[in-house]
């Protein structure tokens, strides 16, 4: 058992852990930067790690070295070599207390701390999260999608669970935090086994087997900014997470930024303004709706998404086979003719 007699009443002490898989394709060195760069502007004295797989560590060198410039340790650990790069990351995310002593806040690269990270602790014993998509109760489609990964992972329903969002985890180190990560872990590994590679059913999983012993903590340190719900933490957001970049349009996602950060090596002048300016970017935000989104919903293919999460990833797999034949036909065809 884990015993830590730090305090968590203000950000001085605290641990914040990102977990990194990436290459110089991708912009998630840059995210883990920004975010890193927030952390240490409104909780200046916060230690900051960083857990990254074997090949990722590899790529830290050159220009990529600067990530060490802006957190406080790299911990590398070993992941089986048949994961790819997304299922590395959730096989690292999932395990943390193997590679994380002590209290520690988890945090997903695609995050930027806004505020104070004090009080974050409050009323957690063990385990904190936040509802997914700061919702009460999740959509009838999603819950559709629930109820479909549950059947085919052979899992008894739970798409009336409570849903949280595994961007960020609350971490107090005991028995029921290890056993809940212990759970969340072999949970993803049976997933992925079928082919399935997200970590959130899993996390629901892990919580009810674990007797629900996952405290709920305020949205405002999660603040899901693609969502409408998010209006409501607006005045007092602790930390912006910004996913789903197709669905809201705002300044993280915008690629000519995020290129400029990655050839020029320095944290543009948008990013730090609106590190600077948190509440800017959700007052500015803007949440896509579009005809053709709203026909879609009102389809039966709506629902066949829902209930069937894997046939998008056939239909990319089946895509990306077409493309690659129609590249192969056409070079052949131009040797052909030369």
């Amino acid at each position: 058992m884990y015993v830590c007699s730090t305090k968590h009443g203000n950000s001085m002490s605290m641990k914040i852990v990102y977990v990194l898989v990436s290459n110089s394709d991708d912009y998630f060195l840059e995210q883990t930067i920004l975010g890193a760069y927030s952390v240490r502007k409104y909780n200046p004295e916060a230690t900051i790690e960083v857990v990254v797989d074997q090949d990722t560590e590899k790529t830290l060198a050159d220009d990529r070295a600067r990530l060490r410039d802006y957190v406080s340790d790299v911990i590398t650990a070993n992941v089986p070599e048949k994961y790819n790069m997304m299922q590395r990351s959730r096989f690292l995310k999932t395990n943390l207390t193997e590679y994380i002593d002590g209290d520690f806040v988890y945090m997903d690269s695609d995050t930027v701390i806004s505020g104070s990270l004090g009080g974050i602790y409050d009323g957690v014993q063990s385990i904190g999260v936040i509802r997914d998509e700061n919702l009460e109760e999740y959509s009838e489609p999603v819950k559709n999608w629930i109820r479909g990964t549950c059947e085919r992972m052979g899992w008894q329903d739970m798409s009336e669970e409570k849903g949280y969002n595994g961007g960020v985890i609350i971490v107090r180190r005991n028995a029921d935090s290890e056993r809940f990560f212990e759970h969340w872990h072999n949970n993803w590994l049976e997933c992925s086994s079928k082919g399935y590679d997200r970590d959130q059913v899993a996390l629901t999983k892990a919580n009810k087997e674990c007797n629900y012993i996952a405290n709920e903590v305020d949205g405002k340190f999660n603040c899901q900014i693609a969502k409408f719900e998010a209006d409501k933490y607006k005045e007092d957001a602790r930390i912006l997470h910004y996913y789903d970049v197709n669905t809201c349009l705002h300044v993280f996602n915008d690629l000519k930024i995020w290129n400029k950060f990655k050839f020029k090596n320095t944290i543009p002048a948008e990013f730090v303004s609106a590190v600077e300016n948190p509440r800017e970017v959700l007052a500015n935000r803007c949440i896509r709706i579009y005809e053709k989104d709203i026909c879609f919903q009102k389809s039966g293919w709506h629902d066949i998404y829902y209930e069937y999460p894997m046939l998008q990833s056939y239909l990319l797999f089946f895509c990306k086979i077409l493309c690659k034949t129609w590249g192969l036909a056409r070079k052949i065809k131009a040797k052909i003719k030369h």
